[in-house]
């Protein structure tokens, strides 16, 4: 025997009826034989065990493989049918790539298992249903019309029919569990009864012939064991195989085994454990539930396979029904799931096929071979409403009711409004998986508490509000204004933009608020104020506008008072006794700016003399009043400089700068003077111009003669006077100057003119 069961984490249990089932959103998976069948939910991924060779795959939708070669190559493959080679050190994995649930077979070469019925307590629809349940009693029916089967261990033409279960001994403080099988073996003109019982308490269990009473021995320690003779086979043929189990009077659990070939049941082996017991029982449990001592899953199963010590039957024909009960404490019944291979056996199996008749029965003929899932007694109802995703598991043909109320208060201040489900029909009969959805729409009641009392509203779970409650305006300068917003107590500022999520309460908190003008002479305001507050006037005083006005003295309705308590709407009205302009003059000596009263009269002087003998003259402006911002540039016509002339000619006075002062010729003591340059007023100062001096005149003695030997002199020039005694003398002078004339008293022609007499005297008395 080699068999074990794998299971996920079991959900959304359910005891729904007298059996009790769990529907399995986690990965699940059965193994008989060389196969595995696993259901993998959406997007999970698995990996096969093997031990190298050839993989054959079969999955009710396409799934993805994947081949991680030791060579470190990898093989990608997807579909319903597969067939992979795989090494001894190579790794598949198996991937739903799906959104929904996918169940697939895969075996470590041609499938090779006990064939018939088997319930293994997990019903492997998409999803799967896990169950458990408890009897006393399991019976099996088999009719067999003909065989056509060989054994190839036992070189046997022929197979054996297994009932398989396991029993479950509650002692003091322990819990042993038993693998009890019922079987006729058939083979050439032969039909024999055979019954086994194995210790699954522990990996190495063992038995002992002191601890266990039948007409049967212990076989090396191993197990137990009855064989009857065997009897001749007369085909068709029908066998009936029966299993009980109960408790003693004193306490000691018993087996039973019987069979029936229509003359009633035979019950040709009775069994009992050496031991006290609390309890014994044949249980059918989920792996996670209840796993036998060595790892076992605890299931019921009826099968056809090879005779006796893990022998293998090939069939080439084959006829035979099956049917497998158990009692419920008040019928027989089918299990609740069946497959078509078993696992609590080490007989094997091949060419049978397996036919579903319905009531927990089955046809096997010669055939093809593929494990699969025969026959559901639950089925699996996934239900999505208000109340979230849920799975049901339902009897095989369960009507279920589907409506519901148009709208449901769940009396929390929330409600929901129903509007069909997908499959459009309020009853379905649930023969196969389903999946419910309902169309919905959750609603929860918003309040909003205001000012004129409460308002209520239905609203969509979800939706965003966005509420802005705005001020109240009343008719009298008053009004109600929003001081904050609450959503359940928590405050959000003035405005909501919440999703709804729950029942909801918006409340308004709000001031009483008036309103205050304030008139002033520029950018008058209005403002609200919050009853009972104190406004204050936030002028300033001085005020400084941009516009260089400034006002000053600020008066509040005539007073001094910037403090008002608002118990009203009131208008104010701001004056300034004062009012300044800005002024900026810039004249030709300073730049002067500043705040000046409005009506100062700026005057500017017809003359600047600034001392250093210069003066401005004709201002641009003579004066200015000050009746708003002043921005002025003071500039003088003409400037002049105070010009002294000395020398020959002497003035004094104002001359505009660069202004020639012209000079006139003179005669000054018989000299005549011309003026010699130009003098210009670049400067104030003393000039003293150059003159060009002459001077004429004719020299004569003290006879009246003229004197050629004369000299004239004027400023340091000397003349020469000329043969009739005239001389003429210039010069250039800056000074007046005093002409002299230097001569004999004699002129030389009066000189002459005695002298003449004088000579002819002489040479008179020289010639004497």
């Amino acid at each position: 025997m080699d068999f074990s069961v794998r299971l996920g984490v079991l959900v959304l249990a359910l005891a729904f009826l007298a059996v009790a089932q769990y529907v399995v959103e986690m990965p699940a998976a059965v193994e008989g034989g060389n196969c595995v069948m696993e259901y993998l939910p959406p997007k999970f991924s698995n990996s096969i065990k093997h031990e190298g060779g050839v993989i054959y795959l079969w999955a009710d939708m396409p799934v993805e493989v994947n081949i991680y070669y030791a060579s470190g190559s990898v093989q990608q493959s997807s579909g319903t049918e597969l067939r992979l080679e795989v090494g001894t050190r190579d790794m598949v994995v198996v991937r739903n790539p799906h959104n929904t649930g996918v169940v697939y077979t895969a075996c470590r070469g041609e499938p090779r298992l006990p064939i018939g019925l088997a319930d293994y307590g997990i019903a492997m629809t998409n999803p799967p249903v896990a169950y458990s349940y408890e009897t006393q009693v399991v019976r099996a029916f088999a009719t067999l019309k003909n065989f056509d089967a060989y054994s190839v261990n036992e070189k046997f033409h022929g197979f054996s029919i297994q009932l398989n279960l396991v029993v479950m001994v509650r002692t003091d403080g322990k819990t042993q569990y038993y693998l009890l099988q019922n079987v006729v073996d058939l083979w050439d003109f032969w039909i024999n009864f055979v019954n086994n019982i194995w210790n699954l308490t522990a990996v190495e269990g063992v038995m002992q012939n002191y601890a266990i009473k039948g007409t049967g021995v212990v076989r090396d320690e191993k197990f137990y064991a009855r064989a009857l003779n065997p009897q001749y086979l007369s085909l068709p043929i029908s066998v009936a195989l029966y299993i009980r189990v109960g408790l003693s009077r004193d306490g000691q659990p018993w087996f039973a085994f019987g069979y029936d070939v229509g003359r009633g049941v035979v019950w040709y082996d009775n069994v009992t454990l050496l031991v006290k017991a609390k309890d014994v029982k044949i249980v059918v449990t989920p792996p996670r539930e209840g796993l036998t001592g060595d790892g076992h899953q605890m299931n019921i199963e009826l099968v056809v396979c090879g005779i006796c010590c893990g022998d293998h039957a090939v069939f080439k024909s084959l006829n035979l029904d099956l049917r497998l009960e158990y009692w419920n404490g008040t019928a027989y019944v089918p299990p609740p799931f069946l497959y078509n291979f078993g696992g609590n056996t080490g007989e094997t199996a091949e060419g049978v096929s397996v036919a579903y008749l319905g009531g927990g029965s089955a046809r096997l003929s010669a055939g093809v071979f593929r494990p699969a899932l025969l026959y559901s007694g639950y089925v699996p109802v996934r239900v999505v409403d208000a109340d979230g995703a849920r799975w049901f598991a339902v009897r095989n043909g369960t009507l279920l009711d589907l409506r519901r109320p148009p709208v449901v208060y769940m009396g929390n201040e929330t409600r929901v409004l129903y509007f069909g489900n997908s499959l459009g029909a309020d009853a379905v009969a649930a023969t196969r998986p389903l999946n419910v959805t309902y169309s919905f729409r959750r609603e929860h009641l918003v309040a909003v508490r205001d000012w004129n009392g409460t308002a209520y509203r239905w609203v969509a779970e979800g939706a965003v509000i966005a509420y802005e409650p705005g001020d109240v305006y009343l008719s009298n300068g008053t009004r109600l204004a929003v001081s904050q917003v609450y959503v359940d107590g928590a405050p959000v500022g003035k405005t909501v933009k919440t999703t709804v999520a729950k029942p909801t309460e918006i409340s308004v908190a709000r001031v009483r608020q008036y309103l205050i003008r304030l008139i002033a002479p520029a950018d008058s305001t209005e403002v609200w104020a919050d009853e009972g507050s104190v406004f204050k006037v936030g002028l300033a005083d001085p005020w400084d506008l941009p516009n260089g006005t400034r006002f000053a003295g600020l008066l509040i309705n005539g007073t001094s008072a910037r403090e008002f308590r608002v118990e009203r709407p009131v208008a104010l009205r701001a004056e300034y006794a004062e009012v300044y302009y800005w002024v900026s003059v810039e004249t030709p000596v300073n730049k002067t700016t500043g705040w000046m009263p409005k009506g100062t009269v700026l005057k500017f002087p017809d003359i600047i003399n600034f001392g250093n003998g210069t003066r401005l003259i004709k201002p641009s402006v003579g004066e200015v009043v000050v009746e708003r911002p002043v921005a002025l540039k003071v500039e003088y016509a003409k400037r002049q400089h105070y010009v002294k002339i000395v020398g020959v000619e002497e003035w004094e006075g104002w001359v505009d700068v660069g202004a020639v002062v012209r000079l006139n010729a003179t005669v000054v003591g018989g000299v005549e003077y011309t003026p010699a340059e130009v003098v210009t007023a670049s400067n104030p100062g003393v000039y003293k111009p150059l003159f060009y001096a002459v001077y004429k005149t004719a020299v004569r003695d003290v006879l009246g003669v003229p004197n050629p030997l004369g000299t004239v002199r004027l400023c340091g020039t000397a003349a020469q006077a000329g043969l009739d005694g005239s001389a003429t003398v210039s010069t250039y002078t800056k000074e007046v100057c005093e002409p002299a004339v230097e001569a004999f008293p004699i002129s030389p022609y009066t000189a002459a003119g005695a002298a003449a007499p004088a000579a002819a005297f002489a040479l008179k008395k020289r010639r004497k």
